[in-house]
């Protein structure tokens, strides 16, 4: 009698772990349909977020361009080639996007006035910024003030520009004040972009790379 109650207890426990373990089969399987829906979803949701973003680039570099035409435009003047080449060539000498520059370019003709010299003056900002650790927008801003003589904010980044009335003389005009800020620039600030590292320009130049390709989807 024992011996059979050992094998019924014996059986019951085979029959409970082939129920438990056919149990957690099914339950891990449910659980992995559920992980994998999931999944799906998620890059769906992520796609359609990334498209989003796209599209949203695509409009915001249509955005600065013409933002950029309307200010030329309001100086009685046209969007050259010669401006387009100019903002293609910064781009790649930033490694950045071509609408970031049209900004830049903007903001630029807005301080001054002046297309063609805003236009000459592009790769300066992006090298002021690079040198002294500011943002582009920063940068144009202050080569925008430099541009028509008011240089005396510069002197709390740039020595150069501090006792300028020692320098120039107190009576120096709008355009002698320009015409020394722009000699500076072009002695201490141009070409500084050329001091990046390998790595660095390697990391600008794929992120560039990125964001013109989603733009050029969200285009589409």
């Amino acid at each position: 009698m024992a011996a059979d109650r050992v094998e019924v207890v014996i059986a019951a426990t085979d029959e409970f772990s082939r129920i438990f373990d056919n149990l957690k089969s099914k339950t891990q399987s449910t659980v992995s349909a559920v992980k994998a829906a999931w999944l799906e979803i998620g890059a769906a949701i992520a796609a359609t977020a990334w498209l989003q973003s796209a599209a949203k680039d695509a409009l915001e570099a249509e955005v600065a361009f013409n933002k950029l035409r309307i200010q030329v435009n309001q100086l009685g003047q046209a969007y050259t080639v010669g401006m387009e080449m100019a903002i293609q060539s910064t781009s790649q000498y930033a490694m950045v996007q071509d609408e970031e520059v049209a900004a830049v370019l903007q903001k630029l003709v807005f301080l001054t006035g002046d297309v063609e010299k805003s236009t000459k003056n592009l790769t300066l900002a992006y090298d002021f910024a690079y040198l002294k650790g500011i943002d582009v927008a920063e940068s144009a801003q202050l080569i925008g003030l430099a541009m028509t003589g008011n240089i005396e904010r510069l002197g709390r980044i740039m020595p150069e520009f501090r006792n300028l009335d020692d320098l120039l003389g107190k009576n120096a005009t709008s355009t002698q004040k320009a015409a020394y800020a722009m000699a500076v620039f072009d002695e201490k600030v141009a070409g500084a972009m050329g001091q990046m590292s390998l790595h660095e320009r390697m990391v600008r130049d794929i992120t560039n790379a990125y964001a013109n390709f989603k733009e050029g989807i969200g285009a589409v």
